[in-house]
Order: C-alpha cells, then structure tokens, then sequence
C-alpha cells in the first residue's frame, strides 16, 4: 500500500509540473520548400504547424520582445528564430507559423509572405 501511494504521490507532482492545454490550429507533413518543391523533394521532412486561439496567444506572450508590424499580414509580429507569431488587433486574435525539420530537429520558417 505505501509504494502505491508513493507512485501515486509521484505521479501527482508530475502532472502539476505543466499546465496542459489543448491547441488549436492546423498542420501538414510537406516537403522543406513546400511552394516549388523539387521533383526530388522528400514529402514529409517538415511538420509545418499554424496555431490559433488561446495556444497560438499563449506563445505570443511568451515569446520576448517588442512586436513589429509584419510587412505581409499587417499583424503585430513576434519572432524567436524562424518562429514567428502574430496578433491582428482588428480581430484581436493570435496566429503562429513555423515547421519542424524532422530529422533535423529544428525549427524552420512555417509559411511563405
């Protein structure tokens, strides 16, 4: 009885360490230039994801920095890397762009201007 209390005691702290959410969004399996592929192009090396909502504000926030005007979408836009995240105050809502190399495993540009 003591062990499965401890496990379950365990069990507990770990669950609480992060607070976890649903996301909400979008995503595809598309080759690195998903615009102009190559013939030779692997299909699926990058897991190119487009969050929304709660999830996509929360990495907004998160992300440090002054927000810049995008040229493209006219958002208020937050970059870490080839991260990027916008706010569009007319809708006041959030978007996130990036992809995942997935034998790299790195992050890369998610869509094109």
């Amino acid at each position: 009885m003591k062990i499965i209390l401890y496990l379950l005691l365990v069990f507990i702290a770990q669950t609480q360490a992060a607070d976890w959410h649903k996301l909400e969004g979008i995503y595809a399996l598309s080759p690195s230039a998903y615009l102009n592929p190559a013939e030779d192009a692997i299909e699926d090396s990058h897991l190119r994801l487009q969050l929304k909502g709660k999830s996509a504000e929360d990495l907004y926030q998160a992300m440090k920095g002054k927000p810049v005007v995008d040229d493209c979408t006219g958002g208020l836009a937050k970059n870490a890397g080839d991260m990027q995240c916008l706010y569009f105050k007319g809708e006041a809502s959030y978007e996130c762009h990036f992809s995942i190399n997935i034998m790299k495993q790195t992050i890369e540009y998610g869509v094109a201007c």
